[in-house]
């Protein structure tokens, strides 16, 4: 069972890891990079519910204008 949960933590950083590189190669500084990765863990768990096809521009935007109220909301 360990050995599961281990490759699946090994795949996700695979899969940060890659996310970062492409934004490095857009220009996005390493700290904001890191900030992405945050919101979008963020909003994946606020949203867990929903299926991949119903994630629409709208609800992005209002995770990201919920967020951007929360005033413990820390980088």
């Amino acid at each position: 069972m360990n050995n599961n949960k281990s490759k699946v933590n090994s795949a996700v950083a695979i899969f940060w890891d890659r996310h970062i590189e492409l934004f490095q190669k857009q220009g996005v500084k390493g700290s904001a990079c890191r900030w992405y990765v945050k919101r979008v863990e963020q909003y994946t768990q606020a949203n867990f519910d929903q299926k991949l096809l119903a994630h629409a521009p709208r609800l992005v935007a209002q995770f990201l204008d919920n967020e951007g109220r929360n005033t413990k909301l820390k980088d």
